[in-house]
């Protein structure tokens, strides 16, 4: 999918929707203890996931984005299959996000004064549907969220350079709509149809989506229509029209200091130090101007 670099100053102030899951996923697998394990504070408490949570805000707040974060819901029958196997293989190696763990992060969300959404499935499709309501982009590495229409997507953000996917963009390198992305999608294999459909690669699949324009017509030009042909138009339906919350906080409030000591360092053993810095990076004032990348504070 076609995504281009560019100088994150030029994001200050934008509100983007974050997909947590995805977003904090990537922190848990780099944040383990000497063993390899996830990491735990002295009481024996996973908190990998919240050092994640306030690293993630931090690299944020450097940017001067405004964050929404969106938690997952249940997961859609279609996807039960995949999710199932993730689940297992998550829980074998420990980085599971339970219940538990999820309700952790936002109340230390709610403590630092930054505002989430509760999906009712899917995160990145709940953060696709945001960006048709006010937030520039979508926080994520899962190219669904183009498939749920994201007008943009942020794949990357590192070292004052942010890596965008804009779904305008990407549609007319392919020389497709969206509707025959996701066909496109859908013949190469998705999380809701893992492999695809046989015999199909990307290259073939772009020829064919091309030349027979939807999913249902490949899959009568190659002979595999019915049950594949009714399974793959539920999954587009699905993409097309997601359960999604229709409202949401969207403000930004200064950290309660005493919530996120007592919260953070008190009970869940976070680093004093690690908590403080996070503080003083959200309280920095932002300065106006698109070049201001730097903390003065």
């Amino acid at each position: 999918m076609p995504c281009r670099e560019i100088d994150a100053s030029t994001l200050a102030s934008k509100i983007i929707a974050v997909d947590t899951p995805n977003v904090i996923y990537r922190h848990l697998f780099q944040i383990r203890d000497s063993t390899g394990s996830p990491y735990r504070n002295q009481d024996g408490a996973m908190i990998g996931h919240l050092i994640g949570l306030c690293n993630e805000i931090a690299v944020l707040y450097e940017a001067r984005l405004r964050p929404i974060f969106v938690f997952d819901g249940e997961t859609p029958l279609l996807k039960a299959e995949t999710m199932r196997k993730r689940s297992v293989q998550a829980a074998q190696r420990g980085f599971r996000l339970d219940s538990s763990m999820k309700d952790q992060m936002k109340r230390a969300l709610d403590a630092l004064g930054v505002p989430w959404v509760q999906a009712p499935e899917e995160a990145e499709a709940q953060a696709s549907y945001m960006t048709k309501r006010g937030c520039w982009a979508a926080l994520t590495n899962d190219y669904d969220a183009l498939l749920f229409g994201a007008s943009c997507m942020i794949r990357h953000l590192s070292k004052g350079r942010a890596e965008v996917c804009v779904l305008s963009e990407a549609l007319e390198s392919l020389g497709l709509d969206r509707g025959r992305l996701i066909d496109l999608a859908l013949l190469m294999g998705t999380d809701y149809n893992p492999g695809g459909v046989r015999g199909l690669g990307p290259k073939r699949s772009l020829q064919l989506i091309r030349t027979c324009s939807t999913a249902k017509a490949v899959l009568a030009e190659i002979g595999q229509n019915g049950e594949m042909e009714r399974k793959l138009s539920e999954i587009r339906s699905y993409y097309l029209d997601p359960p999604v919350a229709g409202s949401w906080r969207s403000s930004w409030e200064p950290p309660d200091l005493a919530e996120a000591q007592a919260y953070l360092v008190r009970e869940m053993r976070l680093s004093e130090a690690s908590v403080g810095r996070l503080i003083r990076v959200m309280t920095c004032p932002i300065l106006p101007g698109p070049r201001q990348t730097k903390l003065d504070c």
